[in-house]
Protein backbone atom coordinates (compact mmCIF):
# COMPACT_ATOMS: atom_id res chain seq x y z
CA UNK A 1 0.00 0.00 0.00
CA UNK A 2 1.59 3.42 -1.13
CA UNK A 3 0.90 5.77 1.36
CA UNK A 4 2.95 8.87 -0.13
CA UNK A 5 6.30 10.61 -1.04
CA UNK A 6 9.33 10.24 0.69
CA UNK A 7 12.14 8.21 2.49
CA UNK A 8 10.33 5.92 4.66
CA UNK A 9 11.65 6.41 8.40
CA UNK A 10 9.71 4.95 11.03
CA UNK A 11 6.10 3.15 11.98
CA UNK A 12 4.55 4.79 15.36
CA UNK A 13 4.54 1.98 17.91
CA UNK A 14 0.58 1.55 17.62
CA UNK A 15 0.78 1.38 14.13
CA UNK A 16 -1.26 4.42 12.97
CA UNK A 17 1.56 6.54 11.49
CA UNK A 18 3.92 6.82 8.96
CA UNK A 19 6.80 8.94 9.68
CA UNK A 20 9.02 10.26 6.48
CA UNK A 21 11.30 12.77 4.96
CA UNK A 22 10.05 14.85 1.80
CA UNK A 23 11.52 16.86 -0.14
CA UNK A 24 15.11 17.91 -1.56
CA UNK A 25 18.14 18.86 0.30
CA UNK A 26 17.16 22.52 -0.10
CA UNK A 27 13.50 22.34 1.08
CA UNK A 28 12.87 19.26 3.31
CA UNK A 29 9.95 18.26 5.92
CA UNK A 30 8.77 15.65 7.88
CA UNK A 31 5.38 14.25 7.07
CA UNK A 32 3.29 11.85 8.99
CA UNK A 33 0.93 9.73 7.13
CA UNK A 34 -1.80 7.98 8.44
CA UNK A 35 -2.52 4.41 8.34
CA UNK A 36 -6.08 4.08 7.29
CA UNK A 37 -8.12 7.44 6.69
CA UNK A 38 -6.94 10.59 7.36
CA UNK A 39 -4.53 13.24 5.34
CA UNK A 40 -1.09 13.85 6.45
CA UNK A 41 0.69 16.49 8.65
CA UNK A 42 3.14 18.22 7.91
CA UNK A 43 6.48 19.98 9.33
CA UNK A 44 8.68 22.36 7.78
CA UNK A 45 12.28 21.54 8.57
CA UNK A 46 13.36 25.82 8.80
CA UNK A 47 16.27 25.32 6.51
CA UNK A 48 17.80 22.22 8.39
CA UNK A 49 18.55 19.52 6.33
CA UNK A 50 17.14 16.60 8.32
CA UNK A 51 19.21 13.33 8.08
CA UNK A 52 16.73 10.75 9.79
CA UNK A 53 13.58 10.54 12.26
CA UNK A 54 11.80 8.17 14.36
CA UNK A 55 8.83 8.33 16.94
CA UNK A 56 10.05 7.88 20.74
CA UNK A 57 8.80 7.74 24.36
CA UNK A 58 5.78 5.66 23.12
CA UNK A 59 4.94 6.97 20.21
CA UNK A 60 4.13 10.73 21.25
CA UNK A 61 7.76 12.48 19.93
CA UNK A 62 9.32 12.67 17.03
CA UNK A 63 13.64 12.61 17.24
CA UNK A 64 15.29 13.63 14.00
CA UNK A 65 18.44 13.97 13.49
CA UNK A 66 19.82 17.16 11.04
Amino acid sequence: MRLGTGNAQSLSTDGRLALAIVGDATNQRIVLYPIGTGGPKTFPSNGLRIDAATFFDGGRRILFSA
